[in-house]
Parts: C-alpha cells; structure tokens; sequence
C-alpha cells in the first residue's frame, strides 16, 4: 500500500536528489525565497558609508 509523502519528507527526497544529480553531498540547498532572505539580511549588514570612503582616492 502506498502512502502519501509528508511536505518535509518529500523536500528531504528532493535535496538528496539535487545533491546527487550536482554531484555535491554537503550541498546546501536553497529555496528562492531562503536565498532572498540572506541577500537581504546581507544588504542591510553593509555598511556603505565606510565601502565608499574606502573606495575614494
């Protein structure tokens, strides 16, 4: 009898999946939204005061 696979099992069988197929088994793998979320928490850590100062000849 089959049984219908939970959304976490399912998102588990999937990175295993991806990890094969890149050929990458400590593959971190991210969903668009999760990627989004660190760019932004990166971007707002930036400081761009001091990148522009450091760039100023």
């Amino acid at each position: 009898m089959m049984s219908e696979i939970s959304g976490s099992s399912a998102n588990a069988i999937e990175n295993s999946y991806l990890r094969q197929v890149l050929n990458a088994n400590n593959a971190l793998i991210l969903r668009s939204d999760e990627t989004t979320i660190i760019a932004e928490e990166f971007l707002n850590s930036v400081n761009l005061s001091s990148i522009s100062d450091s760039l100023s000849l």
